[in-house]
């Protein structure tokens, strides 16, 4: 079997604090992990400014662009991988070329004009697949080919389950299989959301060349979620030791899924960049993509360009189709 990359998925488990994101590098390189990814999520950016909770959070989170240069360096002298999901246009054309490694996350798995963004660098790139039925991964799968018919030399898909955390009998992990199938061509995955290690053994037995598993120093480390479901240094040592030496363990078919209830809470929609008033008509520059998914979708922006609006709206509005 080809060696599997592990990735130690730090995302926001520093809390915004550059000396823990240090802590945690320095530590998922000791426990044998090939890499370190972090969550570059400028809330200003990412986030409607209704959801003034998530904002106030995620800007103690925040690391700005001199933190992260000078962990890049740090994970440079250790001599492990280090890179990031960047969650807007923006920070990703301004920070992007300092990283060898990308990653799309499940909620961004649909957000065209990011994944157009990345790819234009075609260096290595994760998607992964939470949130989407089996005919939506088809169709980012063509788009990504409409981009670059070679795209799978460097993009892997990465199977997930956007459940927090997911449980045993909505993982279903013959999905690797029916992904190893049905896109030969690619490199297949597993980001895990799961509590322990069991699932990223039976992934890796089943072909995943990829594992992402949630790392923290603790998981007693503070009330935000992703510490629980993640795995400590001693339980990443593990996964990077017994990977090689895992029995096949293969779940049965999924009974729940509770990622549906989370849908409009994780995707974007659209919003208005400015005040726009009746009999306008719809602009592609008009548009902005954030959370949550109040109005048009991603995928319906087409039936809106170009159509006049009935009535006055006003900056950062939702886009309904009824103003049409």
């Amino acid at each position: 079997m080809k060696k599997t990359l592990i990735i130690a998925e730090v995302g926001n488990n520093h809390e915004g604090n550059f000396n823990v994101a240090k802590k945690l590098i320095k530590s998922a390189k000791k426990s044998g992990a090939d890499a370190v990814k972090l969550q570059y999520i400028d809330p200003d950016k990412f986030f409607h400014r209704s959801q003034k909770k998530n904002i106030k959070k995620y800007r103690k989170f925040f690391l700005n662009k001199k933190n992260l240069e000078n962990l890049k360096l740090f994970a440079d002298k250790l001599k492990i991988k280090l890179f990031t999901t960047f969650f807007d246009l923006y920070n990703l054309k301004k920070l992007g070329k300092n990283f060898k490694f990308f990653k799309i996350a499940s909620s961004d798995n649909n957000f065209k004009e990011l994944i157009k963004e990345v790819l234009k660098k075609k260096k290595p790139t994760f998607i992964s697949l939470g949130l989407l039925e089996k005919s939506e991964i088809n169709n980012l799968v063509t788009f990504l080919k409409k981009i670059d018919k070679k795209v799978y030399n460097y993009v892997s898909l990465l199977y997930c389950i956007s459940s927090y955390p997911a449980k045993e009998e909505e993982i279903n992990l013959k999905m690797i299989s029916f992904l190893k199938k049905k896109f030969p061509n690619f490199s297949i995955g597993y980001s895990d959301h799961s509590i322990g290690n069991e699932a990223c053994y039976a992934a890796v037995s089943l072909g995943a060349e990829v594992i992402e598993k949630h790392f923290t120093l603790s998981k007693k480390f503070s009330k935000f979620r992703d510490h629980q479901l993640s795995a400590d240094p001693e339980e990443m040592s593990t996964l990077v030791k017994s990977v090689r030496k895992i029995e096949t363990m293969i779940y049965s078919k999924n009974k729940t899924n509770n990622q549906k209830k989370n849908t409009k809470i994780f995707r974007r929609s659209i919003f208005l960049k400015r005040n726009i008033k009746k009999g306008e008509k719809i602009k592609k520059k008009d548009l902005i993509y954030l959370r949550p998914e109040i109005g048009v979708k991603l995928e319906e922006e087409n039936q809106i360009l170009g159509k006049k609006i009935k009535i006055d709206l006003k900056k950062n509005s939702p886009i309904k189709k009824s103003y049409f």
